[in-house]
């Protein structure tokens, strides 16, 4: 990741590139698949057939967790609205960008990723008993062009999951930034990603950002390699991650629900979406987090470790922000008070001194 390190600009056009070749692949694998459905049919035999006993509701919520990473990249955008330049012309431009690009990403992503998955039962079929350890692309990539195709699909799941990191390390080291430079982060830590008392370039800021984030996630996948983890991590940190931001989406949506119902008398338009929208979003959420604590039907319970993770951070940032937030908030009392106190001394000091110059006169 080191090009991430050397400039903003040609990050960009890497990701831009990375995105192109992923969106040209699925387009490739859809086409494949409308053709072999017109020859090859019979996979899709009692396809939704979900009558057996291998169905369980929370291998249904996990799915969804896995499934919601994948579309995860329309929301990279959300943390980028303040590099846009509005144009003079049409002062919100930005919000205008972010509203319809998200609407777009979100519907091409969903048509995309139906196409693809249809053309994997097409040409692989589906079968929940298959104990075939390699993944349905390679296996795809194999049916088509034996073991070529399966060093393609192989080749092209790299490059996916290279501009997948990519993105995620644009994207989030800019979180790291805005975070210290709003003291989110404690000032001993947002020090360093926010050079207090120091005039030092945005662009910097940034990029050391982005060297933090990068070697955190090189250290993370060394660990891996030197200590023999678990080829899983990288499924446990991808359903950590996406669970954790299920949990934050839901908590925004609640926020926004209250801030609709307090501030409806005084600017109904200041949050164009509908109430009803907010309800239904966070029944969504609500039954996706519930859904992923039921068993997926494996017979362990290793599964909820990721959600346990997830849901210890959430309390270890709230208890936190309580503890921080209260230290603030006394601090604040504490000026108020001292201000306060300076306020009524220096009215009485002016009294006495008119009183004085009435007296003189």
């Amino acid at each position: 990741m080191l090009y991430q390190m050397i400039s903003n600009r040609v990050s960009n056009y890497i990701n831009h590139s990375l995105a192109l070749i992923k969106i040209i692949t699925l387009l490739f694998i859809s086409m494949i698949g409308l053709v072999k459905l017109g020859t090859n049919n019979y996979n899709w035999n009692n396809i939704f057939n979900t009558s057996n006993t291998s169905f369980k509701f929370g291998a249904y919520g996990n799915g969804l967790i896995k499934v919601l990473f994948a579309y995860e990249g329309w929301n990279n955008i959300n943390y980028m609205i303040g590099e846009f330049t509005a144009r003079t012309d049409v002062l919100e431009y930005p919000s205008i960008i972010l509203k319809y690009s998200s609407l777009l990403s979100v519907s091409i992503s969903f048509l995309l990723y139906f196409l693809t998955n249809a053309a994997f039962i097409t040409v692989v079929g589906y079968n929940n008993n298959d104990n075939e350890s390699n993944p349905i692309p390679i296996r795809f990539g194999k049916e088509l062009f034996n073991e070529p195709g399966e060093k393609l699909m192989a080749i092209l799941i790299a490059i996916s999951a290279f501009g997948c990191a990519s993105a995620m390390i644009f994207t989030y080291s800019r979180i790291i930034k805005y975070a210290a430079s709003t003291g989110f982060i404690p000032k001993k830590i947002s020090s360093i990603f926010n050079s207090y008392g120091i005039n030092i370039d945005t662009l910097i800021k940034q990029l050391f950002a982005q060297f933090f984030y990068c070697s955190s996630l090189s250290l993370i996948f060394l660990i891996k390699n030197n200590y023999n983890i678990s080829s899983k991590i990288a499924d446990y940190f991808a359903t950590t991650a996406q669970y954790s931001a299920m949990i934050y989406h839901g908590t925004s949506a609640l926020c926004l629900y209250f801030l609709k119902k307090r501030l409806r008398n005084m600017d109904p338009e200041i949050f164009s979406i509908s109430i009803y929208m907010i309800i239904i979003y966070l029944i969504i959420i609500f039954i996706i987090i519930i859904a992923s604590f039921a068993p997926p039907g494996n017979g362990n319970f290793d599964y909820l470790i990721q959600y346990c993770i997830s849901w210890f951070f959430v309390l270890l940032g709230a208890i936190i922000w309580y503890i921080r937030n209260r230290k603030q908030n006394e601090k604040a009392n504490r000026e108020l008070i001292q201000n306060e106190e300076f306020n009524s001394e220096t009215d009485q000091n002016e009294e006495s001194i008119g009183e004085t110059e009435k007296h003189t006169e």
